[in-house]
């Protein structure tokens, strides 16, 4: 890294966390001496710790011994299932907690031993299969901001000074170190190619990492070929490919991945937006449903953290095991359980890995520990993991790109009206005394 941040960039902190006994100590003074000082606040945002209570509303105290010995229960559940339980607390709001140590028990068996048991299911029939991810990740981007001829857009037109500015952007920095591509692949149109150059530049001078930039040149519509496009994953096995592109062949190509017409939401597709492409066709229901429930969940989350609401996140960020284990693997089971391989099951491997792997980076600064292990042990199954830097430390790593062009409002819906469904009819079965084991004759249900 060549560019150094100056004092006047560092100065006034992001947030600070501190407790509640310290709002008009540290808090005030930090404030007193940044006006001083240079004329502004200390910090953006305040995080204040509530004062943690004994079970009994008492304070803590080792005379009374009213509270557990924190290291047995780290032992016993693990630092991560206790982090969660304080996270989702009020304590986070500056408002106190009474700590009860089945909250942390709770959260282990809400969290911790689900995720482990995905983990567990998935390792278990790749073993028996042989399966292994090559490892490949592919990023398109659409090119920087260019002139329009009239009413259309002209590709041979270069990027006007609004487009040359934003590869300067911290966003777009920030951005294509996220990606850290191996490869980037433009094609013959200027404002591609410049918007290229701008990625491998950003790469050299902020990454020391030299990336070479392919050119697919005298074929408009090549990358956007399902073939062609697995041809390319093939050439460049388990490297980070940037592909930069107009967003006419995002949606050409998207349609043929995901097997939906997308036609009409390409225009939402904005200059430099990067969006992650799956490496295979996906066309199960199943497939299509987890991963858009995954990107609402890392949206919704990362909206959290930007407001500091950090229990929100928490609760959010643990609520998606539910939905991974019960919504997906138990109606996918079939799919795993089928002789030999084929598409489909290639497809339930390959969706199953995509979501541990975005998942655990999505969890890993609330669940440091389990995230750290499970990432190690998902390398195993990438045949490219060796003296690899994908096999480096999950905090290490950037966090994953979250895409509403993924989310497919409508498959959520519809999951959750069938959730809706089955809830009424267990309670009409309990209020009158009908097992669930006992078949029902016939289920009438009035959807609005």
């Amino acid at each position: 890294m060549t560019n150094k941040p100056t004092p006047n960039q560092t100065f006034t902190a992001d947030f600070i966390a501190e407790g509640l006994d310290q709002t008009r100590g540290r808090f005030r003074t930090l404030h007193i001496l940044g006006h001083a000082i240079k004329e502004e606040n200390a910090m953006k945002n305040v995080i204040v710790n509530g004062i943690i209570l004994a079970e009994d509303g008492k304070k803590m105290a080792k005379s009374l011994k009213n509270y557990p010995d924190p290291q047995l229960l780290i032992e016993k559940r693990g630092g991560d299932s206790f982090r969660l339980h304080m996270l989702a607390s009020p304590s986070v709001k500056a408002e106190p907690m009474r700590f009860n140590e089945k909250g942390t028990e709770q959260a282990f068996k809400d969290f911790t031993l689900p995720l482990q048991n995905v983990f567990n299911f998935f390792e278990t029939y790749a073993k028996i299969d042989n399966w292994k991810s090559e490892g490949t990740e592919v990023y398109l981007m659409r090119h920087a901001e260019a002139n329009k001829t009239g009413e259309k857009q002209n590709f041979n037109e270069p990027l006007n000074e609004n487009g040359k500015t934003s590869l300067e952007h911290q966003v777009f920095i920030e951005t294509v170190l996220r990606v850290n591509p191996d490869i980037i692949i433009d094609n013959e149109f200027t404002r591609v190619q410049e918007t290229a150059q701008g990625a491998k530049k950003v790469m050299k001078e902020y990454a020391n990492k030299e990336v070479e930039i392919i050119s697919q040149t005298g074929d408009f519509t090549k990358i956007d070929n399902l073939q062609l496009y697995q041809e390319l994953l093939q050439q460049y096995k388990g490297k980070r490919i940037l592909i930069v592109s107009n967003r006419e062949k995002f949606a050409r190509l998207r349609s043929q991945l995901y097997s939906t017409d997308f036609s009409e939401q390409y225009k939402e597709i904005k200059n430099l937006e990067v969006i992650e492409l799956p490496t295979y066709q996906l066309k199960n229901d199943l497939d299509k449903r987890i991963l858009a429930e995954l990107h609402s969940t890392l949206i919704k989350v990362d909206g959290y953290l930007q407001q500091y609401i950090l229990d929100e996140a928490t609760k959010v960020a643990m609520d998606f095991i539910d939905k991974l284990t019960n919504r997906r693997l138990r109606r996918s089971r079939r799919r795993f359980r089928t002789n030999g391989m084929n598409e489909d099951k290639d497809a339930a491997y390959a969706t199953l890995y995509w979501v541990l792997k975005r998942y655990l980076q999505i969890l890993a600064p609330f669940t440091p520990f389990i995230t750290e292990y499970l990432r190690l042990q998902l390398a195993n199954f990438t045949v490219s993991h060796t003296n690899s830097p994908k096999s480096s430390s999950i905090h290490l790593s950037f966090r994953p790109f979250a895409h509403t062009h993924y989310i497919n409002q409508a498959l959520i819906d519809e999951i959750a009206t069938l959730r809706k469904i089955i809830k009424l009819a267990l309670f009409v079965r309990a209020k009158n005394k009908i097992a669930v084991k006992q078949p029902l004759q016939k289920l009438q249900v009035k959807i609005d």
